[in-house]
Order: C-alpha cells, then structure tokens, then sequence
C-alpha cells in the first residue's frame, strides 16, 4: 500500500525564523537611512547656506555665520561618506547593518588615523545631542500627545542607530578587530538607554 508523502515545507523553521530576522531589520535599518540622508542633506545645504548665501546675523545660539563653518567642515565630508557606506550596505543586504557599514570603510593611514577617528567620535557626540535636545520641553505647550511622543522616539531612534553607527567608524578607524565591532554593537542597548536617561535628566531640569 503506497503511503502519500506530505510535501516538505520550503523552509525549515530556522530558516523561515532567520529570514524574518533579516527582513525586520533589513526594512527597520532602510527607514532610518532614508531619514538619516534626508537630515544630512538637509543639514548640509542649511549649513552652506547660512555660511556662504544667506549669512543671517542672528542663527541659533547667536552664534555668527562663520562659526558655523568649522561644523561644516567637521561634519559634511563624515556626513556625505557614512551615506555612501550606510547605503551601499543596505542594498547589498547585508546584517547586522551598523556593523557591516563599519567594515566597508576604507583602510585609513596610520597618521590619520586619529584625525579620523576623532572626527567619526565628534559625529556620535553631535547624534548624542541632537537625541538628548528631543526631550527638551517647551514651556506654556502641554505635554506632547501619544502620536506625537511615539514619532519623537521613532525619530530617536533613527538618530541614535546613526549615532552607534559613527561609533562604530571611529573603532573600525583604531582597529580591524572584527570582534570589538561586535563586543560595542551587543552593547547598543545600554548606549540607547544611557542617551535615553540623559534626555530624561535633560527634560527634569
């Protein structure tokens, strides 16, 4: 008596499991590069244009067109390659996505290496800020409503994948150890918290 075979699943349940993996993070890393470029380009022409067209004589902090400058420099050229790396990985499907944009960055002098380092550390810390100045109340507004909260963290959050990411270049930029890359990734939920407790302080005081 022949038996009727069930068909075999196209996938395993690892494998379907994994694939899920990948996709989520491969569509929640394509999110925050899409709004991680929109806000270096945005960043980027605001900058040129207060320091070479427009020259206002009152921008943020009263600070003159001209000390603006050296934040361009310091972060445009940081700004322009993290997008070509971040990009470049995320089409080429790659994961974890932060660290595979790390090991795509170019081998760097050694004389250069803590310029460069230094400027992908002063990248994270500008991301840092910008996450800790989220939480910044307004005084005389009512506390922001669920919609508007949920957008502040998702926005948040974007920023401070970009900020691990720059992190990341600057420990590529000292070292090709492939295991410290992934030792401060496995420590990324510690840094979010840790940018999450500073805005927090930030919005008490």
């Amino acid at each position: 008596m022949n038996t009727i075979q069930e068909p075999e699943p196209p996938f395993s349940p690892g494998e379907t499991l994994n694939k899920t993996h990948f996709v989520l993070e491969w569509v929640t890393t394509l999110a925050a590069v899409l709004f991680n470029t929109a806000f270096s380009v945005l960043a980027i022409v605001t900058l040129c244009g207060i320091v070479f067209v427009t020259k206002p004589q009152n921008v943020m902090h009263d600070i003159p067109p001209d000390g603006w400058l050296p934040l361009l420099i310091l972060m445009a050229p940081a700004q322009i390659y993290a997008q070509f790396l971040s990009w470049s990985t995320v089409l080429a499907g790659q994961t974890p996505t932060a660290i595979a944009i790390a090991m795509r960055q170019a081998a760097i002098p050694r004389f250069l290496k803590p310029l460069v380092a230094l400027v992908w550390l002063c990248n994270f810390c500008i991301g840092f800020a910008i996450i800790i100045s989220l939480s910044k109340p307004h005084p005389g507004k009512p506390p922001p409503s669920v919609t508007v909260a949920s957008l502040v963290m998702m926005i948040g959050s974007w920023f401070a994948f970009a900020a691990i990411v720059y992190l990341l270049l600057a420990l590529r930029t000292v070292t090709r150890n492939e295991q410290v890359l992934y030792r401060a990734w496995s420590l990324r939920l510690w840094i979010g918290l840790t940018m999450g407790a500073c805005g927090a302080i930030y919005y008490a005081l």
